[in-house]
């Protein structure tokens, strides 16, 4: 708990004032997406997450914006705070284990096998199909320098949210699992834990 409130305390910003980095560029900006080369891509609907990620979280417009100095800002279906994103959604299902490609609005395979066991066993939980949302603080960080860690749990709030209602309105069964042991869902999702870390996990379906 100390560590918990020095950080706090170390990153409250005071009435009217401000925790974003004047200094910043635009051409310094983290992408909000990953490359994934020409890893094996598949359409959303070959996983019942699919659709709930393209609805809850895919891009929805895109425009060329005005502050930092211009650029395209590709605006998705959950809020985040300065429209940074830095939240990844994984898809661990019996064929493999996909990576959700927000721009393209299509899953990307980023291992084979059935990527279930490792996340239920992280996260003691059952489902027939997982989505795993990680955190990406240097996307956040860009802008809210160390608050931004703050805001990478924000952003997952609200996706989660969107995922939550859409599966529910499915037939889903969604179940939230937030008590995971860090560094095995890490291990799952194959992420090292620093630059990426596992947030969240959302069981789909009966087991």
């Amino acid at each position: 708990m100390s560590a918990a409130l020095d950080y706090h305390r170390a990153t409250n910003v005071p009435a009217r004032g401000t925790d974003e980095d004047e200094q910043r560029q635009i051409g310094d900006r983290p992408s909000p997406f990953k490359d994934y080369g020409a890893a094996e891509r598949v359409p959303l609907d070959a996983s019942p997450a699919g659709p709930l990620l393209r609805d809850g979280a895919g891009v929805v417009r895109s425009v060329e914006r005005r502050d930092y100095g211009g650029g395209t800002i590709h605006w998705r279906a959950y809020s985040s705070a300065g429209a940074l994103f830095p939240v990844e959604a994984y898809v661990a299902a019996q064929d493999g284990l996909f990576s959700f490609d927000p721009l393209g609005l299509e899953l990307v395979r980023v291992a084979d096998g059935d990527a279930r066991a490792a996340v239920a066993e992280a996260a003691a939980a059952e489902a027939q199909t997982f989505v795993a949302l990680t955190g990406i603080h240097s996307r956040t960080g860009w802008k809210y320098l160390e608050r931004g860690y703050r805001h990478v749990w924000w952003d997952a709030g609200t996706m989660l949210a969107n995922l939550l209602a859409l599966a529910a309105a499915e037939g889903l069964s969604p179940r939230l699992y937030t008590a995971f042991v860090d560094e095995e869902l890490n291990g799952a999702l194959g992420v090292d834990g620093v630059q990426e870390f596992a947030v969240a996990a959302l069981g789909l379906g009966d087991s």
